[in-house]
């Protein structure tokens, strides 16, 4: 029901009132933050950070503009292909890793932040109308946000052709130039298995002082199924034992001075070892009273890092922590921004990373 008496003698009162069921469900749900934050959005508060925008994305552009050359200028399709291919990064092996990062002169204002507002841009004397600042804000704060790390940096890769373990010692080394107060709280960095490297690991350690934790990499390693002890199935890449039960060992530890890493059978719900009931008991451990113990050379297992065996508790417990990681990359590169390059040059890709790190910023300090 409307209140008349609330409404102004001088404004239209409106004929129809609609009100969907969905949006009252979204708004008194304690799992939908975001729709409440889209609905009480106080876009008063992003004026100035608006002019700043509309101004910024006009400069750049002005500054993209290329000179239109004359009739002598011409080049034959041939040239023009020979010159656009060995002008890629891909063919320049000067090229950094990272996109050298350009820092523009402060321009002059000319926007006032009380002349724009939601569906309201500037005007301007030649290309586009811009999108609308808000709009576009609103789109990427439209996603609900745990609790969670806070990305501190994006940078673009001059050649998307680069292998990714070289991208991520230079864009560490990048951070701790330009943020050198984060650096003494970060003594480990995890990454997926492009950094599985134990050079690059030595590197980390000895230039920046930071433990590098990459998932394991078996690198095309088969499963060992010959020269195993007695009622063992195969040993996979990763370094997990199975026995002929189709049970997967325990990873107990190592005896360096053997060189050889220790397994146990795995117990059921009731602490007891599966080997108890198992009907290849006799052929395997038929004196055992605690379940079969197995020695595994560290020749059948050449690849495995035997101060960071993949296997161990310790090395899972510290890798857990990298499926977060993930999330945050998915955050950013799907929710909050696109999962499809459609931006041409890496001056604009990289515009477009610093816009959705400024909006997931504000968005976290809400």
């Amino acid at each position: 029901m409307l209140n008349f008496s609330t409404v102004p003698v001088f404004e239209q009162i409106p004929l129809i009132h609609t009100v969907n069921e969905d949006d009252e469900l979204l708004l008194i749900s304690p799992d939908t933050e975001w729709y409440r934050t889209l609905k009480y959005f106080q876009w008063q508060n992003h004026r100035e950070i608006a002019a700043k925008y509309y101004d910024a994305l006009y400069h750049f552009n002005k500054s993209q503009e290329k000179p239109q050359s004359n009739h002598r200028d011409y080049e034959q399709k041939d040239q023009a292909a020979q010159r656009l291919l060995f002008s890629r990064a891909t063919m320049d092996k000067t090229t950094p890793v990272l996109h050298p990062e350009e820092y523009k002169e402060s321009f002059i204002r000319t926007i006032s932040p009380l002349s724009v507002a939601p569906g309201i841009t500037p005007d301007r004397l030649g290309g586009k109308k811009p999108k609308c600042f808000f709009a576009l804000f609103k789109s990427f704060i439209g996603v609900c946000l745990p609790l969670q790390g806070i990305p501190l940096d994006a940078i673009a890769v001059s050649d998307a052709a680069t292998f990714d373990g070289e991208t991520f010692l230079p864009h560490v080394k990048s951070l701790f130039e330009h943020l050198p107060e984060v650096q003494p709280w970060i003594d480990r960095v995890l990454y997926d298995s492009a950094c599985d490297s134990r050079p690059l690991k030595d590197t980390f350690k000895k230039e920046l002082n930071v433990d590098l934790k990459a998932s394991f990499n078996p690198r095309r390693k088969k499963a060992v199924t010959v020269n195993l002890p007695r009622g063992m199935k195969k040993v996979t890449a990763y370094g997990n034992v199975v026995c002929n039960a189709d049970f997967e060992m325990d990873y107990r530890g190592i005896r360096y001075g053997a060189e050889k890493f220790i397994y146990r059978a795995p117990v059921d719900e009731n602490d007891i070892s599966v080997c108890t009931t198992c009907e290849y008991k006799n052929t395997c451990c038929p004196t055992a009273t605690e379940g079969r113990v197995v020695e595994i050379s560290f020749d059948i297992l050449p690849h495995i890092d035997t101060q960071e065996p993949p296997m161990s508790k310790r090395f899972k417990a510290i890798m857990i922590r990298r499926p977060s990681v993930e999330r945050m990359i998915k955050r950013l590169k799907c929710d909050l921004s696109d999962d499809r390059l459609e931006k041409r040059g890496n001056n604009s890709f990289q515009a477009y990373l610093d816009k959705t790190m400024i909006a997931f910023h504000i968005l976290l300090r809400r």
